[in-house]
C-alpha cells in the first residue's frame, strides 16, 4: 500500500515518469534481476528475559545476507512463464544456497503448474529417512489440487480471469493516477548519468522516493480517504473478489457481497483506528529512501534502498489495550533493511533449463506432507511442528 500509493501520486512530472515506468515493466517479457539484501537490528530497553532470548540472536541476524538471482521468460499474454532463481543465503556464519526452477502454463485445457527446488544439505539431512539424500523437492498443480483438503481451482477461469483483470486493472490505474494528488512531494528526479555501451552513449534518469514517519503516516491517511470515495477502485474491487470467488466455485457469495458493498464505510472505518498510531513511531529518523534508475528506454533497470522500522513494544502493547504485566517485553527495536536490485537483459534472450527429476533423485512435496502426518499421529505432534524442527536445525 505505501509504494502503490508513493508512486500513483498525480502531483509531480516527476513521479509521472517513474509510474509510466512501471507501468511500462508490465510489458517486459524476460529479464534477468540480482538482489542483495540484508538487514540490521538494534536494541533498547530490553528485559532480562529479552536479553536471554536475543543476545544470541541478534548478532546471527545482523551478519546475515541473502542474495538473489533470477531469470525469467513469459509470453505477451502472461498465460506462459518459465523461472529460475539462485538464492544464496548466509545465515550467521552459516551458508543456506537454494534453487528454483518453475514452469507455468495456462493455455492448454489442464493446465499445468510446476515447481522444483533444490534443497539445502542441511534441511534434507532433517527430513524423514526416505527422504533424505534426494536433492530435488517437486510441487505441481494435479498433486497439489487432489491433496486432501486442497482448494479446487477452475484454471481455464483463472486464465481468462487474469487476462481480463490486467487489461481492467492497467485502465483503472491510468484514471486513477489523474486525480490521486496528495499534498505531499514524495518522488524528485535527482540525477542523471550516462555511460557508453557497445560504442554508444547510454542515458538514465535517476528518481528518488523519501518517506518520514511523519508523511507516511498523511499519505496513509489520504490514500485510504482517497479510495473510500473512487467508486472506480470500489468497483475493481468487487470485479476482483468476483473473479476469485468464481475460480475456487464459491457459490454463496452472500457473506462477499456484504464485505465488498460495506467496503467504502470500512475503508473510512479502518482510517479512524490507523489514526491511534499517529502518536506512534513507525519509521526511524532515516525512513525510507528508494532509488529508482530508468534508461533512455524507459525501463527500470536498478532499484536500491534502505527503510529503518521502530518496533516499540511498550507502546504497541498500550496501544492494543492488553492489561500490563511484570513479563511484558520493554524492548524498543530499531531495523534497517537494505536492498539492491539490478535488472538486466530486458526482452533479451533468456535460456531456462529445467533439471531432469525422477524417483530417485527427487520427492514430492505432498508425500513429504502425508509422510510428516503419519510420523506425527505416532508422536502426538502435529505435521507442521515436525517440518517447522527440520528447517529449524
Amino acid at each position: 500500500m505505501i509504494m502503490s500509493a508513493s508512486i500513483f501520486t498525480g502531483c509531480t512530472t516527476d513521479e509521472a515518469t517513474l509510474v509510466n515506468a512501471f507501468e511500462k515493466a508490465q510489458t517486459i517479457t524476460s529479464e534477468k534481476t540480482y538482489t542483495n539484501m540484508s538487514v540490521k537490528v538494534s536494541a533498547t530497553n530490553m528485559s532480562d528475559q529479552e536479553k536471554e532470548s536475543l543476545n544470541e540472536a541478534l548478532p546471527l541476524i545482523n551478519s546475515s545476507k541473502i542474495y538473489v538471482a533470477s531469470e525469467i521468460n513469459e509470453s505477451k499474454d502472461k498465460t506462459a512463464n518459465q523461472v529460475e532463481e539462485d538464492m544464496d543465503m548466509q545465515l550467521g556464519g552459516m551458508p543456506l544456497n537454494m534453487k528454483v526452477w518453475a514452469n507455468e502454463d495456462l493455455t492448454g485445457t489442464t493446465p499445468s503448474i510446476n515447481e522444483i527446488v533444490k534443497m539445502p544439505q542441511t534441511v534434507t539431512d532433517n527430513l524423514p529417512t526416505q527422504f533424505k539424500g534426494k536433492d530435488y523437492m517437486v510441487l505441481n498443480s494435479s498433486d497439489m489440487t487432489s491433496a486432501s483438503g486442497a482448494p479446487q481451482i477452475d484454471y481455464s477461469k483463472l486464465m481468462i480471469f487474469s487476462q481480463q483483470f490486467q487489461t481492467e486493472l492497467t485502465a483503472f490505474m491510468s484514471k486513477y493516477v489523474a486525480q490521486f494528488n496528495p499534498s505531499g512531494i514524495y518522488i524528485t528526479k535527482v540525477g542523471s548519468s550516462n555511460y557508453v555501451q557497445d560504442n554508444k552513449t547510454q542515458n538514465e534518469d535517476i528518481y528518488e522516493l523519501n518517506l518520514t514517519d511523519s508523511s507516511l503516516k498523511d499519505l496513509m491517511h489520504y490514500t485510504l480517504n482517497n479510495l473510500a470515495s473512487n467508486t472506480d477502485a470500489v468497483k475493481i474491487v468487487k470485479d476482483y473478489v468476483s473473479g476469485m470467488a468464481s475460480i475456487y466455485g464459491i457459490k454463496d457469495t452472500t457473506e462477499l457481497d456484504t464485505i465488498t458493498n460495506n467496503l467504502p464505510q470500512e475503508i473510512l472505518d479502518l482510517n479512524t483506528k490507523l489514526s491511534a498510531i499517529d502518536n506512534l513511531k513507525i519509521l526511524g529518523d532515516d525512513g525510507i529512501k528508494i532509488r529508482y534508475i530508468v534508461n533512455a528506454d524507459g525501463y527500470i533497470v536498478n532499484e536500491n534502498g534502505t527503510a529503518q522500522f521502530i518496533v516499540n513494544l511498550p507502546s504497541i502493547i498500550k496501544l492494543m489495550g492488553q492489561t500490563s504485566s511484570a513479563s511484558d517485553p520493554t524492548g524498543i527495536y530499531t531495523i534497517n533493511l537494505y536492498f539492491d536490485t539490478a535488472i538486466t537483459n530486458i526482452n533479451g534472450t533468456v535460456l531456462i533449463s529445467l533439471p531432469q527429476v525422477d524417483s530417485t533423485n527427487s520427492f514430492n512435496y505432498t508425500d513429504l506432507i502425508k509422510a510428516s502426518a503419519e510420523q506425527a499421529t505416532v508422536n502426538n505432534v502435529s505435521p507442521q511442528l515436525m517440518i517447522k524442527g527440520a528447517l529449524k536445525k
